[in-house]
């Protein structure tokens, strides 16, 4: 192997993540099954808020055998540790990723003595699929599922490559049933070869560093390369080298720790499912593709990458957000931010962030954003609210809409098929939720606040020790908006004596006898017959 400067891979991220952030790389060396055990761990942490990268490294089957590689998790599972990987900020990932995936770079290809993915080459009897420690994540799933997968081919007459994660059972030592969405890339690309009566090759290929694992799930444009949006979001070219047994054109990632070559016969299908998908529902079983196994590569003692579906990962909900940023930009100058959260399962719902300037901003907000697929509820929001926070998310839905104003209802929608409420067609009906406050937002009641001085000079550590305060117990019902900072100029009225602003109602200017008192200099004085 040609020594040289380090290409950035799963393991040179596993090095510098760990040596940065020690106690959130979690190693278990104690015996653990395969089969729902790893999920049973990852589900328990995801309860307590806690998401560390996961490396299980005593995997057993169900006969209490150990597997020979690692298992890792929850790579992904992390917003802070995804935005680490990309050098971005996690509050700002939508439009950083939507600027980063037109940052398109070529890649190169290296010799087969230079790919660390060549160190392990297995070919026709030799490939056992079932050698690696591939979980069974729940209940009714028929086997092991490859869930961080890219499912990679090529389009027929262009030759552009084409990859995004897609599920797999491995059925067999050498056999893959698979499942392509219609109206994916890869499903049109197979839908091209079927009717053409070719073999389509394809590779699976598992494990990257994390930067690569966001720019491949991108979704370019039909008949634009996943590798070039790749090496955008690396800041470097994609190392590729050729297939084994798909020819010498198919290239593969050369740095990914395992990849798994084979073809898909025309009309080949066979039972695939159920499976524990996205929405943390069970998938019913389809009549899926299936892949023949030509050869498996991987590194020495490779990492298997098991995305545990279904439970917290953030690569869809980046999707989700670049493409909303992007697509409401270009109707609303005043686009903030935009937010897909875990509890929309990073697909279904979108919270959108927007400097409202005027009238009919927030419908112009969500029209372009319903346009998305997989997304089925967008609400929209002053840039006072904090989106990240659903607390005051449900607060501003709470007293500031009006249902039969900011409610809007699309039916008969496309949407995906793995949305329960669906029942399996994918046509469902569409809800977007306008938020904002009318413009100008003086309109509308000011939010409790107090001096910005005040809320800098009075930390509770000044009064409450921390001793104290860590006795105080948790309230588990308790719920709280952010304190605001106190705005001089918010009010309808101006004070004569001070010029503090401050709300009063409209009933002092019908009321000769009443008078309005300023709350800061106390000076009193009539309005009435006054507009406010």
């Amino acid at each position: 192997m040609n020594s040289g400067p380090k290409i950035p891979d799963l393991r040179t991220f596993l090095e510098d993540y760990e040596e940065r952030n020690p106690a959130d790389v979690v190693r278990i060396t104690r015996p653990i099954k395969s089969r729902y055990e790893t999920t049973a761990i990852a589900a328990q942490l995801e309860q307590m808020r806690r998401t560390p990268v996961l490396i299980f490294e005593n995997v057993v089957n169900d006969d209490g055998r150990p597997f020979k590689y690692p298992l890792l998790s929850f790579l992904c599972a992390s917003r802070e540790r995804m935005a680490y990987a990309i050098g971005a900020d996690p509050k700002h990932l939508a439009s950083f990723c939507a600027e980063r995936k037109e940052r398109r770079i070529k890649p190169q290809v290296v010799s087969r003595e230079a790919a660390p993915v060549k160190e392990v080459v297995k070919k026709g009897d030799e490939v056992d699929l079932l050698e690696f420690p591939v979980p069974v994540f729940h209940s009714k799933e028929p086997g092991p599922y490859i869930t961080a997968g890219f499912i990679t081919c090529y389009q027929r007459e262009r030759g552009t490559d084409n990859s995004s994660i897609q599920r797999g059972w491995i059925s067999g030592r050498n056999e893959i049933r698979f499942w392509l969405a219609p109206g994916t890339h890869n499903y049109n690309i197979l839908r091209e070869y079927e009717e053409n009566g070719q073999d389509m090759p394809m590779a699976i290929w598992i494990g990257h560093h994390p930067a690569v694992i966001a720019g491949m799930n991108f979704g370019s444009e039909y008949g634009r390369s996943h590798y070039e949006t790749a090496g955008g979001f690396m800041g470097q070219p994609l190392s590729l080298v050729p297939s084994e047994t798909l020819g010498e054109s198919f290239l593969v990632p050369s740095h990914a720790e395992i990849v798994i070559e084979g073809v898909h016969r025309p009309g080949h299908r066979k039972p695939e499912g159920p499976f524990g998908e996205f929405p943390r529902t069970l998938g019913a079983q389809r009549f899926n593709p299936v892949m023949e196994v030509t050869a498996v590569t991987h590194r020495r003692n490779p990492y298997w990458y098991g995305l545990v579906c279904g439970h917290v990962h953030w690569l869809s909900a980046l999707l989700r957000e670049a493409e909303a940023f992007e697509r409401v930009g270009k109707s609303v100058a005043g686009l903030k931010n935009v937010y897909a959260p875990m509890s929309g399962c990073g697909q279904l719902a979108l919270y959108l962030q927007i400097h409202k300037r005027s009238e009919g901003e927030g419908k112009a907000a969500l029209l372009p954003a319903l346009g998305i697929r997989t997304v089925k509820h967008v609400f929209v929001f002053d840039e006072d609210v904090n989106i990240f926070d659903e607390t005051e998310v449900l607060w501003a839905m709470a007293t500031r809409v009006q249902a039969d104003k900011d409610v809007m209802i699309v039916t008969n929608c496309l949407g995906t098929p793995l949305d329960p409420s669906s029942l399996g067609t994918g046509h469902l009906t569409k809800m977007g939720i306008d938020c904002t406050r009318p413009v100008p937002s003086s309109k509308f009641p000011e939010i409790l606040s107090i001096p910005h001085a005040v809320i800098e000079s009075t930390p509770v550590s000044n009064y409450i020790s921390k001793e104290k305060l860590a006795q105080v117990p948790v309230d588990p019902f308790s719920a709280s908006i952010s304190l605001r900072s106190e705005d001089p100029k918010a009010g309808n009225l101006i004070c004569i004596g001070c010029g503090c602003a401050f709300p009063v109602n409209s009933e002092f200017t019908r009321l000769a006898e009443s008078y309005v008192h300023c709350p800061a200099c106390g000076k009193e004085f009539s309005i009435f017959g006054k507009s406010l």
